[in-house]
């Protein structure tokens, strides 16, 4: 499973509302290419991930929003509730 892969899945396995500090879940050498994979996954898979998750301004934090009401971030990655 390459790095991207496992970003992958860590994004879509992140439940609403969730929030993780970024040094908690890299080691401090990959953090930066954590960040920018996280972030070109997002960019690459907009319609899955766009507004669910985001980072705080200084990106030390990485969290998934909670659904809006007409939808599920499940929905769009074939997960079911």
């Amino acid at each position: 499973m390459t790095y991207q892969q496992k970003i992958y899945n860590f994004l879509t396995a992140m439940a609403p509302g969730s929030s993780y500090a970024v040094a908690d879940i890299c080691k401090h050498d990959t953090r930066q290419l954590f960040i920018d994979e996280v972030k070109k996954c997002i960019s690459q898979h907009w319609y899955s991930f766009g507004w669910k998750i985001d980072f705080n301004a200084d990106y030390t934090v990485i969290r998934r929003n909670s659904s809006p009401p007409d939808g599920t971030f499940d929905q769009f990655v074939g997960h079911k509730k």
